[in-house]
């Protein structure tokens, strides 16, 4: 089935409560003919996002089981999943080398989009060095980004972060941003704003 989901371009899930991980292929119930219809589209079908359709979702998809990944993903929408606590691992982010825009919203338990993992912290490589529009809104329980010390090195147009009230400071690695990239945040901590203009850069 791994082979087959190369072509998506958007993934969108969205009010899936018990939800707890992203990407792990062995609990997903699709069968080959699932599997053939997702390979044609450019999106998740509605059946996979929708849980309340009779599926009960507690993991997607698992990249360390399904490499080669979605390469050409470039788009990730993630929305209402009540016991989601992180997003991506660092080895699944990196695989994410053309996504340009994620958008994470009414998530109350998530921690981390990118979680730490103790031996997979490389300074030198960015990660998702694509993404240019990020929205992170109404996540409570957001410490920060990521608290492993990545390198985010992106070419960003637009970010905007609201209602994420546990959130004083966006990264502990390495954040470069265009100068001219529009910020926007509401609701958030109070160094988080100052952090995101002082990571502006000219390019």
């Amino acid at each position: 089935m791994q082979n087959r989901l190369q072509k998506l371009e958007t993934i969108w899930v969205s009010n899936c409560s018990s939800l707890e991980e992203i990407f792990e292929v062995r609990r997903l119930n699709v069968d080959e003919g699932d599997a053939s219809t997702i390979s044609q589209s450019k999106k998740i079908p509605s059946s996979i996002s929708q849980p309340d359709q009779g599926m009960q979702i507690n993991n997607i998809m698992d990249f360390k089981q399904s490499r080669p990944g979605f390469q050409n993903l470039t788009e990730l929408w993630v929305i209402g999943c009540r016991s989601l606590r992180y997003l991506l691992s660092p080895s699944i982010a990196r695989d994410l080398v053309r996504l340009e825009g994620l958008y994470i919203e009414r998530c109350e338990k998530i921690e981390e989009i990118v979680a730490a993992a103790e031996g997979e912290e490389k300074e030198d490589e960015s990660i998702l060095p694509r993404l240019k529009n990020l929205s992170l809104q109404h996540l409570s329980n957001l410490g920060s980004f990521s608290q492993g010390k990545y390198t985010f090195d992106w070419p960003l147009e637009y970010i905007y972060i609201t209602e994420c009230d546990k959130m004083n400071n966006f990264c502990s690695g390495s954040l470069s941003i265009p100068r001219k990239v529009n910020i926007r945040v509401c609701d958030c901590g109070e160094n988080l704003e100052q952090e995101l203009n002082n990571c502006r850069k000219e390019i």
